[in-house]
């Protein structure tokens, strides 16, 4: 972290959670649970934001973290006139999945993932069946 800031870092709002299945899922509108739809967070740009998988088998059907890079998300936001979740647009979810331009966070207990959440947008997949996503997430800027 000290080469990306060029500086010392702190740690803030640390978080453990579980993300269970929701029966959204098979309506023709995903309802919004827990960050489920694509967002950017709102603070500071070079605040990174660390999440860290504290189960096995997570992929996009058991719950995955969904991140678009950042010049793709420039992209999308010109394109589609994204600017909030509640402005949810089918035309942005089908042109994202047909591009194929979704990084997902799949992994097993232990693994790591960073990102600029406010360049980059992201979003929580709703696992499918029994299954759960747990995770400790947390934050990291500079002094």
């Amino acid at each position: 972290m000290d080469s990306y800031y060029q500086s010392e870092y702190f740690i803030e709002n640390i978080l453990a959670f579980r993300n269970y299945k929701h029966e959204s899922t098979s309506w023709s509108r995903e309802k919004y649970i827990y960050s489920n739809l694509w967002h950017f967070d709102n603070f500071i740009a070079d605040k990174l934001k660390v999440f860290i998988l504290l189960n096995n088998n997570i992929n996009r059907l058991t719950g995955a973290t969904k991140v678009i890079n950042k010049n793709n998300s420039k992209k999308l936001v010109r394109n589609f006139r994204f600017s909030h979740t509640s402005l949810v647009n089918k035309k942005l979810d089908e042109y994202i999945i047909k591009k194929e331009i979704i990084n997902y966070f799949e992994g097993n207990i232990g693994d790591i993932y960073i990102v600029n959440a406010q360049s980059c947008l992201h979003a929580a997949s709703i696992p499918i069946d029994a299954n759960y996503r747990d995770m400790i997430q947390f934050e990291i800027l500079k002094k």
